[in-house]
């Protein structure tokens, strides 16, 4: 092997192991080897099952999730000592916040790596104080090339001092091949063969955490002002998730009159109605089943870095109506054409790109036909690619 290169997760989701095994294998086309890190083994705000890549060297660094500086330097000193054990000359990380991140940055440096940065974070997911950027910009000079998302995140590295000839592009990706190969299986399949439960014939998707930024009320007041104004609307509302905000969430459901049933238990009615519908949160073994029977997929965030359940939702053959305020939204969705872009503060706008697709029941079907054309594009191997550039650049 002629150069031993690591990478960094906090831990590894299906997203993290899709990318890291395709690295590894554009690495050893090349005669390099992969070494994948971990901080922890299972994290506490994604239900993910353990999962690893098959093909390269796994090292976990921590026996549980950090918290606070004392666990955050451990598993940065592991760091440290592993990259010299195994000699690795470059190292791609995972940006530099939270705390864990920022001491793994300065433990690579003292290591003697080149480091890459992966960074998905833009103009409007910036929340730091003038002390806090003025650090920013000297943590970003400490890499020597940076994989991000889209345009937007390309511009905020640059913004903070990376070279505009050592950012690329290939960060946020997802394995497109096994979204569109079991949408594809469950599309059209009978109701009673699903493996999911309890769907209703027809309904717009709302699918990830019930947390505050995901902005799942303004979602649920849209919503309700279709249904106000078309009682005998036949296409429901699916929520798929778990997080905080969800007691919440069934409150304001309540409070509009809606109907409301839980997806796992309760089974759909006979002739379909405007209803609420509640699922838990769904490993990505399943997720392809509600984005393939959807009328549109609908992400409403307040903001977000990326916003990777759009590459999912798009790779399922789902029409998608994306926040102005998401990260992928001007990389992504071509407006009109595989969905709609919308103003998150705005229940009026929100209403009425639903509307569309009450008014033309083909416009779903030729939105995500587009849609899984445009995201074909952006599977493991864009990341991989993206990532053998940084490395050239980072010398």
């Amino acid at each position: 092997m002629n150069k031993r290169i690591g990478i960094v997760f906090s831990d590894f989701g299906p997203y993290h192991v899709a990318r890291i095994e395709a690295l590894a294998n554009a690495l050893k086309q090349q005669g390099d080897e992969l070494y994948a890190f971990r901080f922890f083994e299972t994290s506490s705000t994604y239900g993910w099952k353990p999962v690893v890549p098959s093909n390269t060297t796994v090292v976990t660094l921590g026996e549980k999730e950090p918290n606070g500086f004392a666990d955050a330097w451990r598993i940065a000193s592991a760091l440290k000592q592993q990259i010299k054990k195994s000699g690795i000359s470059s190292i791609f990380l995972p940006s530099y916040s939270p705390m864990p991140n920022l001491l793994s940055v300065l433990a690579a440096r003292m290591a003697g790596c080149k480091l890459v940065l992966m960074n998905e974070s833009w103009r409007l997911t910036e929340r730091s104080s003038l002390p806090g950027k003025w650090a920013k910009h000297f943590l970003v000079r400490q890499f020597s090339a940076a994989l991000v998302g889209g345009a937007p995140q390309k511009q905020y590295a640059c913004d903070y001092g990376q070279d505009p000839n050592k950012v690329f592009l290939g960060y946020d990706v997802v394995d497109t091949t096994h979204f569109s190969r079991e949408a594809d299986k469950w599309k059209n399949a009978p109701p009673e063969s699903l493996p999911v439960p309890n769907l209703p014939q027809r309904f717009f998707l709302n699918l990830g955490r019930f947390v505050e930024k995901k902005n799942i009320p303004q979602l649920i007041e849209a919503y309700a002002s279709l249904v106000s104004k078309a009682p005998a609307l036949a296409v429901a509302l699916v929520l798929v998730g778990e997080g905080n905000e969800e007691k919440k969430l069934r409150e304001l459901v309540k409070k509009k009159g809606l109907a409301v049933r839980e997806g796992l238990t309760q089974a759909a009615p006979p002739l379909p109605i405007p209803e609420v519908v509640f699922y838990p949160f769904q490993q990505v073994e399943l997720t392809p089943v509600f984005f393939a029977r959807s009328e549109a997929f609908i992400l409403p965030s307040l903001y977000e870095e990326w916003g990777l359940v759009i590459n999912e939702a798009m790779a399922s053959n789902a029409a998608v109506l994306v926040s102005k305020n998401v990260g992928c939204a001007f990389d992504l969705v071509e407006d009109g054409v595989n969905g709609f872009r919308f103003d998150p503060n705005s229940v009026a706008d929100l209403e009425e790109k639903l509307l569309r697709f009450i008014q033309d029941p083909y416009l779903s079907e030729r939105m995500g036909a587009e849609g899984r054309k445009m995201i074909q594009h952006w599977g493991p191997e864009r990341f991989a690619q993206g990532a053998l550039q940084a490395l050239q650049a980072a010398g």
